[in-house]
């Protein structure tokens, strides 16, 4: 392979996943408004006496009282970093491959979930600094009248204010925790169920034309994709929720309250609310992964066959 043609396939990938990335936020964001208000519902003042006992009544009661807007506040940061961090993340994965000089399709699973993990170090860069601010304000804006974080740009003020520009990357060594191995494990997961339902790509270049059965094979790769990018969504977050849960501690933490970041965050929920802390929102995390993977695998995918076919 050329360098030129190597170069062209990693733009290929990062235009994708920036495709990839808008579908996945769309679709999604509403269950992490859930997930990241039970993570945090304990230690958000903007809360008030408000708890949840589950992604039903979080949902309810977020709708209650501030209506359906409120399932999406913070949604500005994730979108505006979708475009980069997915197409960070799959520009990331097509580098991994190319240090093993392979396709997709002729990777080891070892070399494949390397190679995951590679897009996942890309990933973490971009994913910090937007996730610092989306939590703050999915927990800190709950009543405008009452708000002093108006929208996302004065939070981003507020955190230079407060903090310095270091502020941003508050939380990025628990990121990393996170989204690094987990992308290993997604990349594994996810061309191992496609490649077994028979979604691999070789399949996918038969010319079918216009015909009826053409339709329905699309129709059928779709799903197919769909299904091993939700489920491959779901073992990634089920890896992630404990690293995550203290991430989002972390970042919506008064300054100064977790000196030592993630740890002391450890030390004060195993003291306040056990090891199952850890875990809040995990129904909210897997319902979230598995319609916003599926839909960020879609729009990835066939993003990346337009592209090739555009190309010759």
């Amino acid at each position: 392979m050329s360098a030129s043609s190597t170069n062209e396939n990693k733009l290929h990938h990062f235009t994708a996943g920036a495709i990839g990335g808008v579908f996945s936020v769309a679709s999604g964001h509403p269950f992490d408004t859930i997930k990241v208000r039970l993570q945090t519902m304990y230690r958000a003042p903007a809360l008030g006496q408000r708890t949840f006992t589950g992604l039903a009544d979080c949902g309810m009661q977020t709708i209650r009282h501030e209506g359906v807007a409120g399932l999406f506040k913070g949604l500005v940061p994730p979108m505006l970093a979708a475009v980069p961090s997915n197409a960070s993340f799959f520009m990331g994965l097509a580098v991994g491959r190319s240090l093993f000089g392979k396709a997709q399709e002729d990777m080891s699973k070892t070399e494949s979930f390397l190679s995951g993990c590679v897009g996942g170090c890309f990933l973490v860069l971009v994913h910090t600094p937007a996730e610092r601010i989306k939590c703050i304000l999915q927990t800190r804006q709950q009543n405008s009248s009452r708000s002093q974080l108006h929208n996302v740009w004065d939070c981003a003020r507020t955190i230079v204010r407060q903090e310095g520009f270091s502020g941003f990357y508050r939380g990025a060594c628990i990121t990393a925790v996170r989204d690094v191995p987990t992308g290993g494990a997604y990349i594994l997961t996810y061309y191992s169920l496609r490649n077994a339902m028979g979604g691999s790509d070789s399949s996918n270049e038969k010319d079918t034309g216009g015909s009826i059965s053409g339709n329905s094979s699309k129709l059928s790769q779709a799903g197919t994709i769909m299904l091993a990018g939700g489920l491959a969504g779901m073992v990634d977050w089920t890896l992630s929720i404990a690293p995550d849960t203290l991430k989002s501690r972390v970042q919506t933490a008064p300054p100064g309250m977790y000196p030592r970041g993630a740890r002391d965050a450890l030390r004060d929920l195993m003291a306040t609310e056990g090891p199952r802390g850890l875990f809040h929102g995990l129904s909210a995390v897997l319902l979230r992964s598995f319609i916003s993977n599926a839909f960020c695998m879609l729009g990835y995918e066939f993003t990346l066959r337009l592209l090739s076919h555009a190309n010759g």
